[in-house]
């Protein structure tokens, strides 16, 4: 037969127990949070600390490679000053080459497009024209050398001076062995053609960084440059029409 319990304490006192055990539940769930906070914050914590420590260390790399870079391109700025004479000296011969090939080219065609009974007396390229002076026994011979050098594929437009009423001048004695050297010439008279050239042609010049460079003499020294590398070339006498 079970025993019969009779709770004779007062009400107030099961609610004092009831309030502890809440308290208690509460203090515990706190402490529970609290820790869990505290273990968070520092797992936290040393995970900044290692990726501001893997930052610093970047940080040092990319120092050090900006440095090198910059070490790099000073490297290079130096080879390019170095190079830069070798360069301007490569590119001035090749500019003289093409100057003087090109100036013969105009030179030899002008001697193609030209009339046996002409005779020249100078012949000269400068920048985009091309002039020449010569004799002609008369008006005919001068208009069919007109014709002829019109069709000259190397110039745009000829212009002429010095036909009659030209009246010859006495004869002189002149130093220029190309005035006035023949009979023919004597007995003609003189004309000057000036053609614009298609093409115009630019004298090469020394580049400034060659102006002052040094050359080897044969005897293992040094003296500075005074001339460039080449010379324009000359008009073609008789001999090479």
């Amino acid at each position: 037969m079970s025993a019969l319990r009779i709770n004779l304490l007062p009400a107030y006192i099961a609610d004092v127990r009831r309030t502890k055990v809440a308290i208690i539940a509460v203090v515990a769930t706190l402490l529970a949070a609290g820790a869990g906070t505290f273990v968070v914050f520092n797992a936290l914590k040393q995970t900044t600390e290692t990726k501001e420590s893997d930052a610093t260390a970047m940080e040092q790399q990319a120092s050090t490679a900006t440095a090198a870079v910059s070490k790099i391109k000073g490297e290079a700025s130096a080879l390019r000053s170095k190079i830069a004479p070798i360069e301007d000296k490569v590119n001035f011969v090749k500019d003289i080459r093409f100057y003087n090939t090109w100036v013969q080219k105009i030179y030899r065609r002008a001697a193609r497009y030209t009339d046996a009974r002409i005779e020249y007396s100078s012949m000269a390229v400068s920048g985009s024209t091309i002039s020449m002076s010569g004799y002609a026994q008369n008006v005919d011979d001068l208009a069919r050398y007109l014709i002829t050098f019109y069709g000259n594929p190397d110039v745009t437009a000829v212009s002429v001076s010095g036909p009659p009423g030209w009246q010859r001048p006495a004869q002189t004695i002149n130093s220029n062995p190309l005035a006035g050297q023949s009979a023919a010439a004597s007995s003609g008279f003189p004309f000057q053609v000036t053609a614009t050239l298609l093409r115009g042609l630019q004298r090469p010049t020394i580049p400034a960084s060659l102006q002052s460079a040094p050359t080897v003499t044969g005897d293992g020294g040094s003296k500075p440059a005074t001339s460039a590398p080449g010379a324009p070339p000359t008009a073609p006498t008789g001999e090479d029409r």
